[in-house]
């Protein structure tokens, strides 16, 4: 998605942020961050059953290196996020008829945002790759690149 510069002013972001030319709408490439955490469990859960998602089963023979890659990012930043945002709710457990451990019970209740909401947003302020190449914003050839192969927090540190 798209956004504003005083959007991005605000954020504590990398110098080096990628800004849409304006027949995509102009102003910063960004997502929330909400999204790609879900992106990464579906990626996670289509990697557990390769015999369903033919397309990652694909990838993952084709690309082997770069889908583990993926795999391995996701695995982290969800890791990150469940730490960072440690949950707090307490599980208690039952006495389950015919097991005799004690057995979890999962059903907690927490408040909940409102992630339809973030979706809406999302969409309000989606870039418009439909005047690229396979939908996607290309680098421009005037445009520098930075010296890294992962982004770092900011380049100029």
């Amino acid at each position: 998605m798209s956004i504003s510069e005083d959007v991005y002013k605000t954020l504590n972001a990398s110098q080096d942020a990628v800004k849409l030319p304006p027949e995509a709408g102009g102003g910063y490439m960004a997502i929330f961050e909400g999204i790609h955490l879900i992106h990464c469990v579906k990626s996670l859960w289509q990697a557990t059953y390769p015999s369903y998602y033919t397309d990652q089963r694909t990838m993952s023979r084709k690309e082997a290196l770069e889908w583990h890659r993926h795999l391995d990012h996701c695995a982290d930043v969800l890791r990150q996020k469940l730490m960072c945002d440690a949950d707090a709710n307490l599980i208690t457990y039952n006495w389950i008829q015919n097991h005799y451990a004690p057995k979890p019970n999962f059903n907690v209740q927490h408040k909940c945002r409102n992630y339809d909401s973030l979706l809406t947003v999302a969409a309000k302020q989606k870039a418009d790759g439909s005047n690229f190449a396979n939908g996607w914003v290309l680098r421009p050839t005037d445009r520098p690149v930075a010296e890294f192969d992962e982004p770092p927090f900011d380049t100029n540190q």
